[in-house]
């Protein structure tokens, strides 16, 4: 798959593949979507003074 060559290639990439969506992910599965997002978000590190 291309996007997995994408992603090897870029250093720290995470892909997220969610099966059976195309273009419109956030419509076609919106509970996956968020769950990936809610994980991503919990990998990054705070900014200071929010």
């Amino acid at each position: 798959m291309l996007e997995r060559e994408v992603a090897a290639r870029i250093p720290a990439a995470c892909l997220s593949v969610i099966p059976a969506t195309g273009h419109l992910s956030p419509l076609e599965a919106p509970d996956a979507v968020a769950q990936t997002l809610r994980k991503f978000i919990a990998t990054l590190a705070p900014v200071s003074g929010a």
